[in-house]
C-alpha cells in the first residue's frame, strides 16, 4: 500500500505555496512606487513591455528601465540564479493570481490613459 498524502494535506501544501507566492509578490510591490508599479501591474495583466509603454504613454526605453528593476526584484524575491532568465513572462506567471491592492497602486486617471491612446493613433 502506498503512503499518499491526504487531500487535506495537499490542500495545506497548496495554501502554503500560495501564501509564499503572495509574500514574494508583496515584497516586489513594496519595493516599487509610481510608474514602476503601473508597469508591474500591466505586465502582470499579460501585456508585453511594448504594450505597457504604449498604454502608459512612455518610451520603450523608459519601460525597459522599469522592467529591469522589476526583474531584479523578482530575481531576489524568488532566489533565481543569475543563469536563469527573468523576463516579462516570469512576471506574468508569478503575478497572475496576485490581487493588486488599490491603495498600493494609485488610481490611473482615465484622462491619462485616453491621452496615451490618442498619441499612439497619430
Amino acid at each position: 500500500m502506498l503512503n499518499r498524502p491526504s487531500s487535506a494535506t495537499i490542500r495545506t501544501y497548496d495554501e502554503q505555496h500560495r501564501a509564499e507566492e503572495q509574500k514574494r509578490c508583496q515584497q516586489v510591490v513594496d519595493a516599487l512606487k509610481g510608474k514602476a508599479l503601473h508597469v508591474l501591474q500591466d505586465l502582470a495583466s499579460g501585456m508585453h513591455p511594448n504594450e505597457v509603454a504604449t498604454t502608459l504613454g512612455i518610451k520603450p526605453s523608459t519601460t525597459s528601465s522599469y522592467t529591469n528593476v522589476i526583474y531584479q526584484l523578482c530575481r531576489n524575491a524568488w532566489n533565481v540564479p543569475e543563469n536563469i532568465q527573468v523576463n516579462y513572462l516570469f512576471v506574468q506567471a508569478r503575478f497572475a493570481d496576485y490581487a493588486f491592492d488599490e491603495q498600493s497602486i494609485p488610481y490611473r486617471r482615465e484622462k491619462d490613459i485616453q491621452s496615451s491612446l490618442e498619441k499612439n493613433r497619430n
